[in-house]
């Protein structure tokens, strides 16, 4: 079965930033908050097209401690505080495996990472994106093969491998009628993340995110 439920959330001010960065998830979890399979989660998770939108609201307006989130703005921004509304309101997010796990222990299949490079590339040919990161590096294993599918015309320019501790990370440069995007797969940024090493990573390749994105209010 081929999946497509999710509408990326959009900040209101991403198509007036002059970067525009795409974030990657991995996964929804329909799961209760004891991590077992939650059935009336998995059914609003299918059946509600701004599942994405919702959950990034929710981490927004709360003040619990979301890792995945936390940790990205670290690895992005270094140690230093900044203004999470800002940041959001000029970036896209949405999670690349279009159906919902139904436990923490669920891996996507193969043929979940290449179907949802469809999808991917869909995306990055209707909106403007000048860089992608995806949360979590399982995903690079197929992107060249499903380039070749899915690409509509974009070419594989530019390929780095680059390794952290035990794990592995690429940066892969596509262009289009001269338009580049420069797309990253990082270890997910959930448990055993260092991220002052993959902040040292992405600046150094990409840059300061704080100037890329304007993002000057810190606290």
């Amino acid at each position: 079965m081929e999946y497509k439920l999710w509408t990326p959330w959009k900040g209101d001010s991403y198509l007036e930033s002059k970067y525009k960065l795409l974030l990657i998830g991995e996964s929804h979890y329909s799961v209760d908050d004891d991590g077992k399979f939650d059935k009336a989660c998995y059914n609003d998770f299918i059946s509600n097209k701004n599942t994405t939108i919702d959950i990034v609201n929710r981490f927004l307006n709360s003040s619990d401690e979301w890792k995945l989130f936390n940790n990205t703005h670290k690895a992005l921004f270094g140690a230093s505080k900044f203004k999470v509304r800002d940041f959001w309101s000029k970036v896209m997010f949405y999670n690349f495996i279009q159906r919902p796990m139904k436990s923490k222990s669920e891996r996507p299949s193969p043929t979940d990472f290449k179907s949802s490079y469809k999808y991917f590339f869909e995306i990055i040919n209707n909106y403007p994106v000048d860089t992608c990161i995806f949360l979590g590096n399982s995903s690079r294993h197929y992107f060249n093969e499903q380039l070749k599918r899915y690409g509509n015309g974009y070419e594989l320019s530019f390929e780095q491998n680059f390794k952290i501790g035990r794990y592995g990370s690429s940066k892969k440069t596509i262009i289009k009628n001269g338009k580049k995007v420069n797309i990253y797969f990082i270890k997910h940024p959930s448990k055993y993340f260092s991220w002052q090493q993959w902040n040292k990573l992405l600046v150094e390749n990409e840059g300061e995110f704080s100037k890329l994105l304007d993002i000057k209010h810190y606290q």
